[in-house]
């Protein structure tokens, strides 16, 4: 296990470029979400949406766990998309079109959470939001750069479906840390100051 994992951590370091090419695509993307958004309308999708998570973090009837589920539902959604989309290179800008989309929707929804709920949104979005999205996009683009190298990279023979399985399995680990890295603060920072407060 020990000697798969260097392994990909140095398809990662040779294939840096590309990891760093996905997460300024994400960021400028958050920028533009941002851009988009700071006067948009109240009956915006995106302030529904905001509404419904900000009520069920407080809400002591909506299960943690139900959110845990939620959340790791739709990383197995992203990591079905981009496992499909992984064994031809020339789909490797539709990948980065999907990051471009998760980065402009999480800045559109910072504008939102700032607007509807002011400092208390701010700090749930920073808290949060943004760092649960942030690993589960790494995850994401690690897991298409390990692919990237995989079908691109002579010297790499053998299974490309194990292979792209075995790409998966840490793509989603990293999703399930962001995951449960917002399970986790909601349930000892988040929940307990609004029972007490």
């Amino acid at each position: 296990m020990e000697i798969l994992l260097k392994k990909k951590l140095n398809v990662i370091k040779y294939e840096l470029r590309f990891l760093i090419i996905a997460l300024a695509v994400y960021a400028a993307f958050i920028i533009v979400g941002i851009i988009c958004f700071i006067n948009s309308q109240n009956d915006s999708f995106f302030y529904g949406f905001t509404f419904d998570y900000y009520i069920k973090i407080f809400d002591a009837q909506t299960s943690p766990f139900s959110l845990l589920f939620t959340r790791l539902l739709n990383s197995v959604g992203y990591i079905l998309i981009f496992f499909a989309l992984g064994f031809v290179v020339y789909t490797y800008p539709l990948k980065l079109l999907i990051i471009a989309y998760r980065g402009a929707i999480i800045g559109s929804v910072g504008v939102v959470f700032l607007n509807l709920y002011g400092f208390n949104g701010f700090i749930i979005y920073i808290t949060v939001v943004f760092p649960q999205n942030l690993i589960a996009t790494i995850g994401l683009c690690v897991f298409s750069v390990l692919n990237f190298y995989q079908i691109t990279d002579v010297k790499c023979h053998g299974d490309n479906l194990k292979v792209f399985a075995v790409n998966a399995l840490i793509g989603f680990t990293f999703c399930f840390v962001g995951a449960l890295y917002e399970f986790l603060v909601l349930i000892i920072l988040i929940r307990p100051m609004n029972f007490y407060f």
